[in-house]
């Protein structure tokens, strides 16, 4: 009688292991052999363990959503904590320590994420900062490559890059000179849309340097220079304007070639 049971069983096994290769079937075989027992337990465990795999979640995936939810979530909070304290008692009376005290987070996490309060305020103006420079895009984009217009509009972005000095004085205050050019993002996207202007404006002659022009023409907009002027030389944003035209503007005006 132990016969038709057998043949039942191998009956069985066969149809378990019909999808499987040789080479799979025959370790499916051999480890039932070695763990003693039927091939259907080995199938049925293994099945259990890729439910297992399938159904809990990765340890290390896991952690690192979980570090990088965390790191957000404290970057948004030494951020908004930095812009509280600012607005209360002015950026320069704002330390880093008192920053990390306030936002509940060590000087250690502070730091990581920010290596001065230059970087940090940098941050704070990074939102700002993109909003002007769509404007400034748009700008380009609504004078559909007029030569003509191009120097008027290269006027009113410098225009709008010294009201934006004005708006944010106390946080580029804190921020290294160095760190306002050079690979600095907002520097070269500046860069690049006075160039733009400048190509644009076909000046005479062609062969005209265009990316030294435009770092000329920033140099005279930095922060550090401007805020100089304004504060101590005490010259009004309209005067300075008007400076950097008759210097500038009203000359490369006259270069357009006709």
């Amino acid at each position: 009688m132990a016969r038709p049971k057998k043949d039942a069983a191998e009956k069985r096994d066969k149809r378990l292991t019909v999808y499987l290769t040789e080479e799979e079937r025959d370790t499916l075989y051999a480890t039932a052999e070695r763990e003693n027992r039927a091939v259907t337990q080995v199938v049925i465990t293994a099945v259990k363990d890729w439910i297992h795999r399938l159904t809990e979640p990765s340890t290390a995936p896991c952690t690192d959503r979980i570090q990088r939810r965390d790191g957000l979530e404290s970057s948004f909070l030494i951020l908004e904590t930095a812009q509280r304290l600012f607005a209360k008692y002015g950026v320069a009376e704002v330390s880093m320590h008192q920053i990390a005290k306030a936002a509940g987070v060590g000087q250690g996490t502070l730091y990581r994420r920010y290596a001065n309060k230059g970087e940090l305020c940098m941050e704070l103006l990074k939102e700002s900062a993109e909003k002007v420079m769509q404007e400034m895009e748009q700008q380009i984009a609504d004078i559909h490559g007029h030569t003509n217009q191009a120097i008027e509009v290269l006027d009113s972005v410098i225009e709008r890059a010294i009201d934006f000095i004005d708006e944010k004085e106390d946080l580029l205050a804190s921020v290294n000179q160095a760190q306002l050019i050079g690979d600095n993002e907002f520097y070269q996207k500046l860069h690049h849309i006075f160039c733009q202007l400048l190509k644009m404006a076909e000046l005479e002659p062609r062969d005209m340097d265009i990316p030294l022009a435009a770092d000329i023409l920033l140099s005279t907009i930095s922060p550090s220079f401007y805020l100089f002027e304004r504060d101590m030389r005490k010259y009004s944003k309209t005067q300075f304007v008007e400076g950097i035209r008759d210097m500038y503007l009203n000359k490369l005006q006259s270069r357009i070639t006709e």
